[in-house]
C-alpha cells in the first residue's frame, strides 16, 4: 500500500479531436484502493475510449486518499467534459466490492453523452460504506450534469445473483 498522499492511476485522456483508446484490464484479483483510480476521460471534441475489468475472483474499490480524499475516490469511471462522448464501463468479477466512497461508472459534465455501465458480478455485489470525511457514500451511477451542457447519460445494467 502506498503512503495515500498521491493516488495512483491507469488512465487514458483525450485532449483532441480523435477517439482514445480502450482500456482493457484483465487479473485474478484488483484492488483500487486510499484512491487507486482507472479512468478513461475526453476534454475535447473526440469521445474517450471505453473501459473493460476483468477479474477472475474479486475486484474492490475502496475508499479515499488522505489528501483531498472528495477529489479522488477510489473507482473506474469514463468521462466526458466537452463536446466529445464518454466511454462504456464493464466491470466483470465473481465478487464486486464498492466500498468506503469509492465508486464506478459514468459520466459527462458537457455536451457529450455518458457511456454505458455494465456491472457483472457472478456471486457477489457488495455496495456499502461512505468516506468518513467527506460523507461521499459507495456509487454505482451513470450521471449528467444538465447543468453545465445537454448531454445525456447512459444506460446501467447491473447483473448478480447476490446484491
Amino acid at each position: 500500500m502506498g503512503s495515500g498522499r498521491i493516488n495512483s492511476s491507469i488512465r487514458l485522456e483525450n485532449l483532441g479531436s480523435g477517439q482514445a483508446g480502450d482500456l482493457n484490464i484483465s487479473a485474478q484479483n484488483i484492488l483500487l484502493e486510499r484512491g487507486g483510480q482507472i479512468n478513461n476521460q475526453t476534454f475535447g471534441l473526440g469521445t474517450s475510449g471505453n473501459i473493460k475489468v476483468e477479474a477472475s475472483n474479486i475486484f474492490s474499490a475502496i475508499g479515499a486518499p488522505e489528501i483531498a480524499p472528495a477529489a479522488y475516490v477510489s473507482g473506474s469511471t469514463t468521462s466526458s467534459f466537452n463536446r466529445g462522448n464518454a466511454g462504456n464501463v464493464s466491470v466483470t468479477a465473481r465478487e464486486i466490492n464498492i466500498l468506503g466512497g469509492a465508486s464506478i461508472g459514468s459520466v459527462t459534465f458537457g455536451e457529450g453523452n455518458g457511456g454505458n455501465l455494465i456491472v457483472n458480478a457472478s456471486e457477489l455485489l457488495r455496495l456499502n460504506g461512505v468516506e468518513s470525511r467527506t460523507i461521499v457514500s459507495s456509487t454505482i451511477s451513470i450521471s449528467a450534469f444538465g447543468t453545465l451542457g445537454n448531454g445525456s447519460g447512459g444506460q446501467l445494467n447491473i447483473n448478480s445473483l447476490t446484491q
